[in-house]
């Protein structure tokens, strides 16, 4: 988890970098700001091996909790809830990996529809990963530490059900 994260803060930082670097580089010394140009796009592919193995290395840890404590996690029903968390690593880097393959239509896609196609993308698989886990972590599962399930009608207006009927109390101070 740790590589995913400075591997995603590297690059965020190495993006922000770049605009100051063009802004206050380029008019002073035009040479290294030619040579920062030319070096981008394999910046660009280092971050994503980076990310690809930091992707994989965090899948990989999920499977490995979700074998090992099978049993533990019986009650907790984790098949949908880790496959969420899988897609949602998968996307953020290997996904970019399959656009930049020598098949058609991305050998034809110049960056910035590589990038629109990218960000499009995600914007979908995204809506699909957060109907997933509104199945996933259901509200009537007994493990959040209700005392008794939830009916979907009680789910609509919670001041309906008995246990949060203090709600309507009014309240003194220090009590």
């Amino acid at each position: 988890v740790i590589s995913f994260v400075a591997c995603c803060t590297a690059q965020s930082l190495y993006g922000l970098a770049l605009p100051f670097l063009q802004e206050y580089v380029e008019p002073l010394t035009p040479k290294l700001w030619e040579a920062i140009q030319d070096s981008e796009i394999r910046a660009h592919d280092f971050f994503l091996g980076m990310g690809a193995v930091a992707s994989t290395a965090a899948i990989s840890n999920i499977v490995r909790v979700e074998t090992t404590f099978h049993r533990q996690l019986a009650e907790f029903r984790p098949f949908w809830k880790f496959w969420g968390t899988k897609v949602l690593v998968s996307i953020a880097f290997l996904q970019m990996i399959v656009f930049k393959l020598p098949i058609l239509p991305f050998r034809e896609m110049s960056q910035i529809h590589t990038s629109l196609m990218y960000s499009s993308m995600l914007v979908y698989e995204c809506f699909g990963v957060a109907l997933l886990h509104i199945y996933a972590w259901g509200a009537e599962e007994l493990w959040y530490g209700d005392a008794e399930p939830v009916t979907p009608s009680e789910e609509l207006n919670p001041l309906s059900h008995n246990q949060h009927s203090h709600w309507l109390e009014p309240r003194v101070l220090g009590q």
